[in-house]
């Protein structure tokens, strides 16, 4: 589901990102004009583009004018530090959070509604007013959620089934019984006619939805963690483990034939999470060996290893220009940290939060992300400083 956040986010900005890129340049120019006043002027402004300065300062980091470099990192720093401000904890009123760990979250595609779910629940928040709106217990874990493409289906991976929900009324409305145990990933084809799944039982499965029934079933090497089918509807990202504490792999499955294609190899313990850029070129994968790998997606080359928190990485995801990376600890490094990809480098680093999180998600705006956290939390926050 993510790609498709991802394209909505980025449909729209080719004309527009030229038009500020382009006015963005000039105005750095002007951080080495003769008078301050014409400096400061242009420093105010290239300040209040925020995050989407970001590119052309980081092109003026060579600049042949050694004052409009310097002026441009100094201004690199100040976004930075302002990059990452949490707004909102939902649900601090008293039965509002969460009762267990807020285990995953996924926001509706006109950015209106944040789903999120739990150990024990599913909850959704409406943006609009930031007040908690519908609550359903399904009884089950919450370890995977996506919606349908028409938007009227909400899909749950839990234990032992996959469940079906009308998520704007709250209601049960169906379900999958196509793993023996926990299901960990679970998602809609572009049509909405089956569901592809993997679990805690090594399987992979292809689910006829108007049947309602397996039309295809495939053993995978290992527990099946994570699932993100791409856009062919073809090919599936998977990760592979035995347990935590062992080396893992994400790998590219062709679910038609039932094979690796790729094999994404090198952590020492199992990879929690994974993500692929907006231009689909770097995957990015957290693991609970503390580090963070970058990979050369068509070829699965290595790209860059990044030594990220001090314990455990649970999720990561990509900025949508693509040039940065937020990454969440566990409870040992309970923080959440930004990440240039070209570099490597740590940017930022927030403050601790409550136990730890284990996952995060973008906004379709780009603008905000949200973190659940294993107090129960649900946090959002601002990405990068809003236009003004």
């Amino acid at each position: 589901m993510r790609w498709l956040v991802y394209f909505l986010m980025v449909a729209s900005l080719p004309i527009a990102s030229a038009q500020v890129s382009t006015g963005t340049d000039a105005l750095i120019e002007q951080l080495g004009a003769d008078t301050y006043k014409e400096r400061v002027a242009a420093n105010k402004k290239v300040r209040g583009l925020g995050f989407r300065a970001l590119p052309a300062l980081r092109r003026a980091s060579t600049h042949e004018d050694p004052e409009v470099q310097l002026r441009a990192n100094d201004l690199v720093a100040a976004i930075l530090k302002e990059a990452l401000k949490e707004l909102q904890v939902l649900g601090t009123h008293p039965g509002a959070g969460h009762k267990k760990w807020a285990t995953r979250s996924m926001f509706t595609p006109d950015g209106k509604f944040l789903i999120t779910g739990s150990l024990s629940d599913i909850r959704v928040w409406n943006l609009e007013t930031g007040k908690l709106g519908k609550v359903f217990n399904h009884r089950s874990e919450t370890w995977s959620l996506n919606l349908s493409p028409d938007g009227s289906r909400l899909a749950v991976g839990g234990s032992p089934a996959i469940r079906l929900f009308d998520w704007q009324q709250g209601k049960l409305t169906g379900k999958i019984f196509a793993h023996e145990n926990s299901v960990w990933g679970a998602q809609f084809d572009a049509k909405g006619e089956h569901m592809i799944s993997v679990a805690k039982d090594k399987q992979l499965v292809v689910w006829n939805l108007a049947e309602n029934k397996s039309v295809k079933n495939f053993e995978l090497p290992g527990r099946g963690r994570a699932l993100e089918l791409m856009p062919d509807g073809k090919t599936a990202l998977i990760t592979v483990f035995e347990s935590e504490h062992v080396p893992g792999t994400v790998q590219l499955w062709d679910v038609e034939a039932g094979k690796a294609l790729r094999v994404f190899k090198g952590h020492k313990k199992s990879p929690a999470s994974f993500e692929l850029s907006p231009d689909r070129r770097v995957l990015a994968t957290a693991s609970f060996d503390a580090t963070i790998r970058l990979w050369e997606f068509a070829t699965g080359a290595p790209l860059k290893t990044i030594e990220a928190h001090k314990d455990g990485v649970e999720d990561v995801a990509f900025s949508p220009d693509g040039f940065y990376l937020l990454s969440c600890g566990t409870p040992a490094d309970p923080t959440v940290r930004l990440w240039d990809v070209k570099t490597g480098k740590e940017l930022h680093c927030s403050r601790k939060q409550p136990h730890g999180m284990i996952s995060l998600t973008f906004a379709p705006d780009g603008k905000r992300f949200v973190t659940t956290g294993k107090d129960g939390s649900v946090r959002l926050w601002q990405f990068g400083i809003p236009a003004k």
